[in-house]
């Protein structure tokens, strides 16, 4: 188990040193025969979630992703902090009712680890997954403002930060732009919930780096 772990948060910390995609590796053989094999260990090991990570992975290569984000969610349910998994899970297309089980399963497991850096990464992609741009990027900001990420990092945090505080204020800008196309002066809108995208979120607090490359959307090694 302690093996398996240290190598979800050694691949993880690749993503944060590098922020380069790094494709599921594959030795040889068809797509349909990797199912087959990793099936076959799967089942014959039920309880083992690395086993059925690697089936996820050689579903998700074969392109059989409903079935992929099935055993991923059966990976995160025997280890909750298998969190390459939930990467993996945003990459299948999930469906609204799966991203919502991951995210609900990471939030109840930040509760015991609340600065625990790859768990927080994992999350902010679900909600990025979700459109939910302002807590995906919030769930970073409270890492930052705790001193809590290790400085080799804290570049690329703060560059995926700020890229989800502006995906998070063109989303409220088009919603402000489409309700005032659709209202008349006879039926005004509704008074939008308040969303002060600056409020203890601003990256101007945030520490300034040199680096200017852009971070887009987050990718997590394996």
């Amino acid at each position: 188990m302690r093996s398996r772990i240290y190598c979800q948060v050694l691949a993880l910390s690749l993503w944060l040193a590098t922020g380069a995609n790094l494709a599921f590796a594959e030795e040889g053989g068809s797509p349909a025969s990797k199912v087959d094999e990793a099936r076959v260990a799967s089942e014959n090991n039920p309880a083992n979630a690395q086993l059925k990570y690697q089936y996820a992975e050689a579903l998700r290569v074969a392109g059989k992703n409903e079935e992929a984000v099935r055993e991923l969610l059966a990976a995160t349910e025997l280890n909750p902090s298998y969190y390459l998994a939930y990467h993996q899970l945003t990459l299948c297309s999930p469906d609204a009712k799966s991203l919502a089980e991951a995210v609900k399963r990471l939030t109840f497991l930040m509760n015991d680890k609340p600065k625990e850096l790859m768990l927080r990464v994992a999350l902010s992609e679900l909600l990025e997954a979700q459109g939910h741009y302002f807590q995906a990027s919030k769930v970073l900001v409270e890492m930052v403002f705790d001193n809590a990420v290790p400085p080799k990092f804290t570049t690329k945090v703060n560059n995926r930060i700020r890229f989800l505080q502006a995906k998070a204020r063109g989303e409220h800008a088009n919603r402000r732009t489409q309700d005032t196309a659709s209202t008349t002066t006879d039926n005004p809108p509704l008074p939008l919930p308040e969303e002060n995208l600056s409020r203890g979120l601003s990256a101007s607090r945030l520490e300034k780096t040199q680096e200017l490359d852009g971070f887009g959307h987050s990718v997590l090694q394996h």
